[in-house]
């Protein structure tokens, strides 16, 4: 069913794409009527509104500036010809929108907006003022972050809302207000705004407003279910963030559909983009994913670079929550490298702030802290909340790394007071689950388990799949170092439900096709011998009596063998898929089991004091986990027996890297053959890379810092071929006659598989077994 999902999300996007020519069919056939009604138009008002309306879809669907400045230029024409000064606004307005789609300016957005304003409340055109006023305040809320000025600039244009202004423009004044209100904390009143505005506009597409100027309806109103689905994005991200996800979901939904069938390909890409957020900030990163790559696709090719630039850094965002380190600073590279040409601070200083946290994921304590300086030039552009909040977040997640546990409080405590303040509450959940952590590691068990608690709830409240994981996970820490082992084995057994990869057995019986054939065979081959049997006796009327008793009697027979070997047949299937369901179910606990004693040796281990017995107990977890990845693979696969060893050896490759993090730099190089093994070679096959790869890592670069890890696995004359090769400092002298408990239990493994181990010593240490496949195999 997943695969059928996703088979059809990329044929609609198929479909979009091939669409427009997304901008040159529903879109420019659109503009082309206009262009053709704007023939006809009379000097005046009525040229203005075309040209007011041409602009608004040159600009907002294909980004042709050179179409909207031409519309623009009509504008002004008829300002000074017809001598309508105030004409002039409308034009300015649509420069602010050229500023913010195509050219990103929010300088000379800002600055088309206020003279806008200056010249409408000169000749008293009070639609033009609310008009000009609220796209300033969208800019004030958008380019700058700055809440409270948009909302001064929203309440500075309220009272000229009158008979004059178009309800379009009200409703969308409206809908702007409601935005900043939920952002400055007042969630209910600025849901009654959007609401309100969103039924104004509902109500104007079934019964338009007609313009006394021009006596008809504005050229605008061919723009309105965009302007409809904008004001539902902004209902449905503003319910998000006050802990209502379904009816999230279901505005946005709404909203994603009216972009679809707009056939516009950058407000499309805009909403598959803010499906994506929606997404994101609930823990489902595959979905995020999804969207923001379908978000993407509809960008390439066109000139939104600034859009284009936006949608790298909402998946490189997503690719590190993934873990996906590498991607995800590709992906970062790419957004930097335009916001820096274009010296937007506030932009450049979110995309900063990912990158010191992205630094921090990867381990690069260092580099984490050198960006953070340069974010330190751009503290004043960091006006929003979301900013403001993820800067104290980011410093303290940094003094963590650094075991200055107290700072690190000191910095979550300052996050979370912003983002109470504004009633932030995804931000409130994230500062919650970082002050569990920090209290952890400053010994305050009884404050961290409050703020586990509480996190907990409030995770559960916005269904954040991601977050639940993460604090019960939290949570388990907590009450292991509080010495409650039984409360920390809960918690963690919960944390491995919630990261288990969800599977289910295929209630479906596949059935053979190369049984039912020879039961088609075997049916027609009894037929032809009663047929034949019939001619045999064909002299007397009694004997056609007998044979057509003889061969109503063996077909009669042969359905009847059909239909009971039909029925065993499903039966046999439906026992192998029990047995499947069994099986799979049968290595998800052994799996889970396994993880349940790694935890119980990691509590322990956090008790020791002895060095020698902290290791021992280490490298019985190491080994637990390469038993337990290989049980985790097969319930996670089709195949219940056998392991598919590349994915195997690079996830345990990566699990022992992360775990033994070497000083230096240490590059791994990993060459595996598609080679699948049954579970009893596969399990002695992975405990000996266990071993072989952490004495590596552990010993091998203990002098010379850098250097390189080579593993390979591939078939050479009829037998495997496993090599773990290192570039460090080689094997002591007395190797083999010391060797410890790891190197003891890589030879009885070697016995156990039948195989060769040979030990080489030169430019570092070289071990290479070769081994037989199982005869299961």
């Amino acid at each position: 069913m997943y695969l059928l999902i996703k088979t059809l999300r990329v044929f609609v996007l198929l479909f979009i794409l091939i669409g427009a020519n997304i901008t040159t069919s529903y879109c420019q056939s659109l503009i082309d009527s206009l262009e053709q009604v704007a023939k006809t138009a009379k000097p005046g008002w009525d040229q203005v509104d075309m040209a007011v309306g041409l602009a608004r879809l040159y600009i907002g669907g294909p980004g042709d500036k050179i179409n909207g400045e031409k519309q623009i230029a009509i504008i002004y024409k008829n300002a000074e010809e017809q001598n309508i000064p105030e004409a002039r606004a409308y034009g300015l307005i649509m420069e602010n929108i050229i500023g913010n789609n195509i050219t990103n300016d929010s300088e000379m957005s800002i600055a088309a907006c206020k003279e806008a304003m200056k010249i409408a409340r000169e000749y008293k055109c009070n639609d033009a003022l609310v008009f000009a006023g609220d796209q300033l305040a969208q800019r004030y809320r958008s380019m700058k972050g700055d809440y409270q000025k948009s909302k001064e600039t929203l309440e500075e244009i309220f009272p000229f809302m009158d008979e004059t202004v178009d309800p379009r423009t009200i409703a969308n004044a409206k809908r702007s207000y409601g935005v900043i209100l939920t952002r400055l904390g007042e969630p209910e009143e600025g849901f009654r705004y959007m609401l309100e505005s969103i039924d104004m506009l509902r109500k104007l597409k079934a019964d338009p407003y007609i313009d006394p100027k021009i006596g008809r309806v504005s050229a605008l109103y061919a723009d309105l279910n965009n302007v409809i689905q904008y004001a539902l994005t902004g209902l449905s991200e503003s319910k998000l963030r006050f802990g209502a996800p379904e009816e999230a979901r279901q505005y946005m939904a709404e909203a994603l559909q009216l972009a679809i069938e707009s056939k516009r390909t950058r407000i499309i890409s805009w909403q598959y983009e803010r499906f994506g957020m929606h997404y994101e900030q609930r823990g489902y990163y595959e979905k995020a994913l999804e969207n923001f790559q379908q978000s993407r696709m509809l960008l390439e090719n066109t000139d939104f670079t600034y859009h284009l630039a936006r949608s790298n850094y909402y998946l490189a965002k997503v690719m590190m929550n993934m873990k996906d380190y590498e991607t995800a600073q590709d992906y970062l590279k790419n957004s930097m490298t335009y916001f820096r040409a274009t010296a937007d601070s506030v932009f450049l200083s979110e995309q900063l702030l990912l990158n010191s946290r992205l630094e921090l994921r990867k381990g690069n304590l260092a580099e984490s802290k050198e960006v953070m300086q340069e974010v330190e030039l751009f503290v004043p552009a960091l006006r929003s909340t979301e900013n403001n909040g993820l800067y104290h977040q980011t410093l303290g997640e940094i003094a963590l790394e650094s075991n200055n546990t107290q700072d690190a409080i000191g910095h979550f405590i300052k996050a979370l007071g912003i983002y109470e303040k504004d009633k932030l509450e995804l931000g409130v959940l994230e500062s919650e689950t970082s002050l569990v952590k920090a209290y952890t590691a400053n010994k305050d068990f009884e404050k961290a388990e409050e703020y586990g608690l509480r996190a907990l709830e409030k995770a559960y409240t916005q269904s954040n799949i991601a977050y639940i994981r993460e604090l019960y996970l939290s949570l388990s820490d907590v009450y292991a170092a509080a010495n409650k082992y039984d409360q920390a084995l809960k918690n963690y057994k919960f944390y491995t439900e919630f990261n288990d990869s969800v599977y289910s057995a295929d209630a479906q019986v596949m059935l053979k096709e190369e049984q039912v054939r020879r039961n088609v065979v075997g049916i027609e081959t009894q037929k032809a011998i009663a047929e034949a049997n019939v001619q045999a006796l064909t002299k007397t009327n009694q004997l056609y009596l007998v044979a057509g008793i003889v061969l109503t009697s063996i077909l009669l027979l042969s359905l009847y063998l059909y239909l009971n070997l039909r029925k065993a047949k499903v039966k046999i299937e439906e026992k192998n898929k029990e047995r499947e369901t069994l099986l799979k179910e049968i290595h998800h606990r052994v799996k889970n089991n396994l993880q349940i004693i790694s935890s119980i040796l990691s509590m322990q281990s956090r008790k020791l004091e002895d060095s020698l017995a902290k290791s021992a107990v280490d490298e019985g977890r190491s080994r637990i986990k390469s038993m337990s990845l290989i049980h985790e693979k097969l319930y996670s696969s089709d195949q219940l027996t056998n392991v598919k060893m590349k994915d195997y050896i690079e996830e345990l490759s990566g699990f022992l890297f992360n775990t033994y993090k070497p000083s230096g730099v240490v590059k791994q190089k990993i060459n595996v053959e598609d080679i699948d093994m049954d579970i009893d070679t596969a399990i002695p096959v992975g405990l000996i890379l266990n071993e072989l790869i952490s004495n590596a890592l552990k010993y091998a670069f203990s002098t010379n810092g850098d250097g390189e890890l080579d593993i390979s696995l591939r078939m050479e004359d009829k037998e495997y071929v496993l090599q773990v090769s290192d570039s460090g400092k080689g094997l002591p002298l007395n190797f083999t006659e010391s060797q410890n408990m790891g190197m003891r239990l890589v030879n009885v493994l070697t016995e156990q598989l039948d195989g060769l181990l040979k030990i080489e010593n030169e430019g570092g240490a070289h071990f290479t077994l070769k081994f037989k496949p199982s005869l299961s195999l």
